[in-house]
């Protein structure tokens, strides 16, 4: 506010030179408050007013502001947060795939060597 010049701060808050003049410093800054509460809801981007946790954006793509095609977007810390299931679950397919890459062949390879490790007593059981 003390950085402002008047005709800015005028501008600012669509007052006119005699309004201005008439409010004092607390009633300023509770405008300027009131202000940035509206420009924050009132954003120009237009995805700013939807609601990204309903089922439809959840579930589905959606042409957000800044890109050319629909796009399933998980971006929960951004100015405007967009949610949607469908990367949760494919990452978490990506890390099980992986997960399975390793884990299959060193089970497999556990299986083959343990047996040769039992009592001739136990040859006679069925092996795996």
């Amino acid at each position: 506010m003390d950085e402002l010049k008047p005709a800015e701060l005028r501008e600012y808050l669509n007052l006119t030179e005699t309004q201005l003049k008439e409010l004092d410093r607390e009633s300023i800054r509770a405008l300027m408050e009131v202000r940035l509460e509206y420009v924050k809801e009132h954003s120009e981007d237009p995805d700013a007013n939807i609601n990204s946790t309903s089922w439809r954006y959840l579930l589905g793509p959606h042409r957000w502001a800044g890109y050319s095609k629909p796009e399933y977007i998980w971006q929960p810390v951004s100015d405007i947060p967009k949610y949607n299931i469908v990367p949760l679950i494919i990452g978490s397919l990506k890390v099980t795939l992986v997960a399975l890459l390793f884990s299959v062949p060193l089970a497999l390879g556990a299986a083959v060597y343990v047996p040769s490790w039992r009592a001739p007593g136990f040859a006679r059981l069925p092996s795996p």
